[in-house]
């Protein structure tokens, strides 16, 4: 014959683990609602990254000036500053000659 006597403790951790498992506090419903709102953050989290990513790559693939072009544009822009720098030259020499005139 079995004997079905049990100690109070153990009545209790039953009654415990019955109740916690049949009735939602409110602080499952937060932990809920805390964790379903971090997986909606890193879900939007990971969108943007990929939004971004396709934007960059986007970037990178966009034309610019190579070879003989970028070559052109580069003698352009030093001939630029070669003949401004030139035209200063020539302007503070006349005002130069035109203080020693006078």
């Amino acid at each position: 014959m079995e004997s079905t006597h049990s100690t109070p403790l153990a009545d209790e951790k039953e009654l415990t683990t019955q109740n916690s498992s049949s009735v939602p506090t409110p602080l499952d419903a937060e932990k809920d609602s805390a964790s379903t709102k971090q997986h909606d953050a890193s879900s939007l989290s990971h969108q943007v990254s990929r939004q971004l990513s396709n934007q960059l790559s986007r970037i990178e693939t966009s034309d610019y000036p190579t070879g003989i072009r970028l070559a052109m544009i580069v003698v352009a822009l030093v001939l630029t500053i070669f003949l401004v720098s030139l035209d200063m030259v020539s302007l503070l020499s006349t005002e130069l000659s035109l203080r020693i005139c006078v």
